[in-house]
C-alpha cells in the first residue's frame, strides 16, 4: 500500500531551527569532524561579503571541510549565495566541484536541493557536467532532490533535463526515479509534464514499496492533469 509518508518529507535547510553556533557544537559532540574555518562559518551564516574578504586572505581554506564532510562550496549551494561567491571559491579550489560530503552529496546536490540561483546552477553543470549522474549514498541524482523540493521552478528541472534528458530515467535505491517525486509532492504540471517526456515508462516503474507515480499521484490533481494529456 502507498502512503503518504512513504516518500521523504521536503528539505529543511541546516541550521535554521538553531543558532550556527548551537548547531556546530552539536555535530561536533556527535562526530569527528574539526572545528570549521572562518570562510566556511562566514559562508554558513550567509555573510557573503565577509566570506570574500577572508577566502581572498586565505584562500587555501576554500578545500577544507566543516560539518559532515560540507566545504564551502557545499555551504554557499545552500544560502542561495550570488554567483561571485561560487565564482571565488572555485577559483581557489576547482576540485571541490567534485568532492562529495559525508553523504556522497556533490555541490549540485545542494544546489538542486536547497534552491540555489539559476545560475550558480547552470555554472556548477558547465563546469562539471558528469555531477548529473553522481548519486549520494541513497542513490539520489541532484534531479531526484529537485523534485522533491517544493520550491523548485520548471527553469531548474528545464536545465538539468537540457543538459541530460537520460538523468530522468536513474532510479534510486528505493527504485524511485525522478517522477515518483515529483508526483508526490504535487509538483507543478510543466515540471511533471516535462519528467513524463523524456522518461514516459516512469508511470509503470514500481519502487520498492509496489508504488508507482500514478499511485502516489492520485491525490494530485497536478498528476491527473499530466494523465488527461496523453
Amino acid at each position: 500500500m502507498c502512503r503518504k509518508n512513504d516518500l521523504p518529507t521536503e528539505p529543511k535547510s541546516p541550521s535554521r531551527s538553531r543558532s550556527a553556533k548551537e548547531v556546530r557544537k552539536v555535530n561536533r559532540d556527535k562526530s569527528t569532524d574539526p572545528a570549521p574555518t572562518q570562510l566556511w562559518i562566514e559562508c554558513e551564516n550567509r555573510n557573503w561579503d565577509r566570506a570574500l574578504l577572508v577566502l581572498k586572505g586565505k584562500p587555501s581554506d576554500a578545500q577544507i571541510a566543516g560539518d559532515y564532510g560540507r566545504l564551502p562550496l557545499h555551504e554557499v549551494c545552500i544560502g542561495a549565495a550570488p554567483l561571485k561567491i561560487v565564482r571565488a571559491i572555485l577559483v581557489d579550489a576547482p576540485r571541490t566541484i567534485s568532492t562529495p560530503d559525508d553523504f556522497g552529496q556533490l555541490p549540485l546536490h545542494y544546489a538542486a536541493k536547497w534552491g540555489a540561483p539559476l545560475d550558480v546552477l547552470a555554472l556548477l553543470i558547465r563546469i562539471y557536467p558528469q555531477a548529473q549522474r553522481v548519486r549520494d549514498h541513497k542513490g539520489r541524482t541532484p534531479l531526484h532532490f529537485a523534485c522533491f523540493c517544493k520550491s523548485t521552478t520548471f527553469d531548474v528541472i528545464h536545465l538539468l533535463l537540457q543538459m541530460d534528458g537520460g538523468v530522468a530515467t536513474i532510479v534510486d535505491d528505493e527504485g524511485r526515479t525522478p517522477l515518483h517525486y515529483a508526483a508526490k509532492f504535487e509538483a507543478p504540471f510543466d515540471i511533471q509534464w516535462a519528467l513524463f517526456m523524456h522518461h514516459p515508462r516512469a508511470v509503470r516503474i514500481e519502487d520498492q514499496k509496489g508504488c508507482t507515480p500514478v499511485q502516489y499521484g492520485l491525490d494530485n490533481s497536478t498528476f491527473a492533469k499530466c494523465l488527461g494529456t496523453l
